[in-house]
């Protein structure tokens, strides 16, 4: 049986998710708002942390893998003129 610690992996998820945020927001030319790409990387956290939780498997589904990442960039880029070219690149 494979153990995963919910904490360990919600803190790696969220670090590693701000500094996706944080890169695809200075790539696109936009004012940096890291209390807002924080806001992100806890959406990108919360999603991964629950995904492994018992009887919430369906949200590794692809769609829901593709609302995960829309509330994150909507969280992260929500008020910006270049809110599509941050989500692309946020993706890519």
């Amino acid at each position: 049986m494979e153990v995963i610690y919910l904490d360990s992996l919600f803190f790696l998820n969220l670090i590693a998710d701000y500094f996706l945020l944080l890169c695809a927001g200075k790539l696109s030319g936009v004012v940096l708002r890291r209390w807002r790409y924080f806001l992100g990387a806890l959406v990108g956290g919360a999603y991964a942390a629950a995904c492994v939780l018992p009887g919430l498997g369906i949200l590794a589904h692809p769609l829901g893998k593709l609302a995960a990442a829309l509330l994150m960039a909507l969280a992260a880029y929500g008020g910006e003129r270049r809110f599509w070219r941050c989500g692309l690149v946020f993706l890519a």
